[in-house]
């Protein structure tokens, strides 16, 4: 386990970066160390090595203060990966790689490695994939290959503690992965605890069971995870407005960012959104969308709605049918109304709906900005809305939805009214359309 308590510190006393920094690194646990360039997160690792001036505090290493190991035993229990513009001469990689056996050297003019030292290196090399390279020189290799070296220079220190400045720096993707792959088994296999300065987010999002937030050389909070709730801590940090999202197939948070040049003030009418054709109504930007039922896809971008046997069999778009409507809840009026083109100008929410034998087919698209959570409730009330009406009016029903589709799009602008004046604009639209529609038994004028 590692502590810091109350560590200030820096180059000299003229110069100290972190100011009363505390926080504890779990035993066995994976520590990111996140924060902007020059809050500190280097300094701090090379403050935790006892290599740095430190004016007041301590660190804590499993029990003992730094400053009461001896060099070699410090060595024997934390190891620090070092990036590649520090190995300055051209060694084999086998040579790298025995640098980390020094603390167990017992001459410091006769280093001949033991059977334990060479069994060591063997199993360091092979777990991280660079025993083949092991008689090449080092500057031949790849970044990742490189990354792989360092790091099994580290292991070969049999440390309890790893401490790594920016791992994945210069690595593509691939590499990338690979590397945090095989620190996360290090750690899940031989209890290894980690603390690792990382500059991706998401990553650490990933990989990390604790992350601590450091600005200006402070400490601005520990988190175990990305919680949305936390959303402002890390805005107010990085100085960008950061949204958290659910990851598509793991129970962790991603970083979403909105480029400013894509974030132009629109009007809240809906006419800056939708587009009417012949073939149906297109979105002039993919909208944020939540469609459920027999032929629902979750929570998508989406295009819009085309008439089947056209475009609308393109997946980007929802499938029509002949018959469809358009209406629209007039923000001026407050009224609902069918549609025409001089009207949209003045709608807040727009329904679109067909229904031809049993085949119901909604879609509302409102200018407000609704997150993911209130498009998901107005789902569920829309969905008891529309099957309590079929019910009272006792029409008959072959699907487990009482339609084959809803949908729910937001414009993702903001126009400062609530999640539950626009379901009411729902509720009335669908209410208008659908009573409207009993009464016209010839059907409805195609758009």
């Amino acid at each position: 386990m590692i502590s810091l308590n109350h560590v200030t510190g820096g180059y000299n006393p003229q110069a100290i970066v972190v100011r009363d920094v505390s926080f504890t690194v779990d035993k066995g646990s994976f520590f990111a160390l996140l924060g902007p360039n020059g809050s500190g997160k280097t300094t701090i690792v090379r403050l935790m090595m006892g290599v740095l001036y430190m004016q007041s505090g301590e660190v804590i290493i499993d029990g003992k203060n730094i400053k009461h190991y001896k060099p070699k035993e410090l060595a024997k229990k934390v190891a620090v990966m070092t990036q590649e513009h520090e190995i300055g001469l051209d060694f084999t990689v086998e040579e790298i790689v025995n640098i980390g056996r020094y603390p167990y050297q017992k001459s410091l003019l006769f280093k001949e490695n033991s059977d334990c030292d060479r069994a060591i290196l063997e199993k360091v090399m092979k777990q991280t994939n660079v025993w083949k390279y092991r008689h090449k020189p080092f500057t031949s290799l790849s970044g990742g290959e490189k990354q792989r070296v360092l790091l099994a220079k580290a292991l070969a220190q049999e440390p309890a503690i790893l401490l790594l400045d920016e791992p994945t720096n210069h690595l593509d993707v691939r590499h990338t992965m690979e590397l945090l792959d095989l620190l996360k088994d290090l750690q899940c296999q031989n209890n290894l605890t980690i603390l690792a300065i990382l500059h991706d987010l998401n990553l650490a999002s990933l990989y990390a069971n604790q992350i601590g937030l450091l600005r200006d050389g402070q400490l601005q909070g520990m988190y175990n995870g990305f919680s949305r709730k936390h959303e402002q801590d890390f805005s107010a940090v990085y100085e960008v407005q950061m949204n958290f999202q659910e990851h598509p197939e793991v129970a962790k948070n991603q970083v979403f960012l909105t480029p400013q040049f894509l974030m132009e003030p629109q009007e809240y009418v809906l006419c800056n959104y939708v587009h009417i054709g012949r073939n149906g109504l297109s979105f002039t930007h993919d909208l944020r969308t939540l469609s459920v039922g027999s032929e629902g896809r979750g929570i998508t971008w989406e295009k819009g709605w085309n008439l089947s046997g056209g475009a609308g069999e393109d997946e980007d778009y929802f499938s029509l049918t002949e018959g469809y409507q358009l209406y629209g809840y007039n923000n001026r009026t407050k009224r609902c109304e069918p549609y025409s083109a001089e009207k949209l100008a003045s709608w807040s929410t727009l329904l679109l709906i067909s229904n031809i034998e049993d085949d119901l087919r909604c879609g509302f698209v409102t200018s407000e900005k609704l997150d993911d959570l209130q498009m998901l409730n107005a789902s569920v009330q829309l969905t008891s809305f529309i099957t309590e009406m079929k019910l009272q009016q006792k029409l008959p029903s072959h699907q487990a939805f009482p339609f084959s589709l809803l949908t729910i799009s937001s414009c993702s602008h903001e126009r400062g009214g609530k999640g539950e004046d626009v379901f009411q604009e729902m509720v009335e639209l669908f209410h208008f359309a659908w009573c409207e529609k009993r009464t016209r038994i010839s059907g409805l004028t195609v758009l």
